[in-house]
């Protein structure tokens, strides 16, 4: 560079002292000395940066916060992080999340799930639009900008508090069904001359609404021809969690019996058992297992939902567990294994086996086929 700067002004110094002797009409050529005519400098100029910059998502996954209905066991344990009292980011109540451990990743209508979003746009944030939920591509919720001291480590990157906005995004679960993904759209361009710009980002795959069904299979429950005092035992039945399949549903399993009465329309002598035309529910007992798990170690430690109080629900000394009166209400049911919290609960697809006995009262005659044992599955 200094070399060709030299030489361009040692041709202008002899432009200038020839151009001080010549008439006004004078032409004046100056031809470069040799070996210069190709010098030259090429400087690349860059293109101008693109000012129209696309938002970026992030989500915290440690922060997905799930409201279930009311189900069978009580969502009561509250997570919150120890280092302040309103949870991670400070919001109070908003924060509060259940824990159900059993539970797998299945919502129902009125259940909603809250997700913490940061929206990062290099126009700066005011270029930040709108930001909205999708189930299956199609708008659901809402999602409200929440000022909050913002962990950025958690979603992933590092805090640019001029670029950045933070949401919690409020899926409230609607009539939606099966096995859908749940993302994150954001639209830009709302503080620049730039056309908008949609990105999105999954950021759950939940089953929504899955059907339920409960089944019995290995029937019918039959006690054969008795003897009045004996004990009588009838062949095992299978309890299966029928519900839709690839759903993962959870279902807590509850049993009762009414009375069993002669059916009025036999033609059957008449009957009286000890005292009267039916043998009462708590002649019936029951003994469940569930893989190494059985009902003999009943204690009604963990009652749910059903029934609780001294005796009830509880394993007699053969093991057994006499049943309770059916009222239509689950509060007055058995929950079937009730040693410990998760013992009753089936899986979507597992099965409970199930054996009925009777205790034949004396004096008893007739014949009793108008009565029914009843089976509730509620989904935990």
């Amino acid at each position: 560079m200094k070399e060709i700067s030299l030489l361009i002004l040692g041709i202008l110094l002899i432009s200038l002292v020839s151009a001080g002797n010549l008439p006004q009409n004078a032409t004046v050529n100056i031809i470069p000395p040799a070996g210069t005519e190709q010098v030259g400098i090429d400087v690349d100029v860059p293109e101008p940066a693109d000012e129209c910059e696309a938002p970026e998502i992030f989500v915290d996954h440690t922060a997905r916060g799930w409201f279930p209905n009311d189900q069978t066991i009580y969502t009561a344990d509250v997570y919150k992080e120890s280092k302040d009292n309103g949870g991670k980011y400070n919001l109070g109540n908003e924060y509060t999340r259940y824990l159900v451990s059993e539970r797998m990743n299945y919502v129902f209508q009125g259940e909603t799930v809250d997700y913490y979003i940061l929206v990062r746009d290099e126009n700066g944030k005011k270029d930040i639009d709108s930001v909205q939920l999708l189930v299956n591509d199609v708008a659901v919720g809402a999602c409200a900008q929440v000022d909050y001291t913002i962990d950025a480590a958690a979603f992933g990157t590092t805090k640019k508090g001029a670029k950045d906005k933070t949401y919690v995004c409020k899926l409230i679960v609607g009539a939606d069904h099966g096995n859908l993904p749940v993302a994150v759209k954001v639209t830009d361009g709302a503080d620049t001359s730039c056309d908008p710009q949609v990105v999105k980002r999954g950021v759950d795959q939940l089953f929504f609404n899955p059907s339920l069904a409960v089944t019995l299979t290995g029937g019918p429950i039959n006690f054969g021809a008795v003897e009045p005092g004996t004990v009588a035992t009838a062949d095992p039945v299978r309890l299966k969690n029928n519900a839709e399949a690839e759903s993962g549903v959870v279902m807590d399993m509850y049993i009762a019996s009414s009375d069993y009465f002669k059916d009025v329309s036999s033609t059957a002598p008449d009957a009286l058992c000890p005292t009267g035309n039916g043998i009462k529910y708590d002649q019936f007992s029951y003994y469940a297992t569930k893989g190494s798990l059985n009902s003999g170690a009943n204690n009604n430690n963990f009652p749910a939902l059903g029934a609780s109080g001294s005796g009830i629900c509880k394993a007699n000394c053969d093991e057994f567990t006499t049943l309770p009166s059916h009222s239509g209400e689950i509060g007055d049911m058995c929950r079937i294994i009730n040693n410990n919290e998760g013992d009753s609960l089936l899986a979507q697809g597992s099965e409970m086996c199930i054996t009925f006995r009777l205790n034949v009262p004396d004096p008893c005659y007739g014949k009793f086929t108008d009565g029914k044992f009843h089976f509730v599955g509620r989904v935990v």
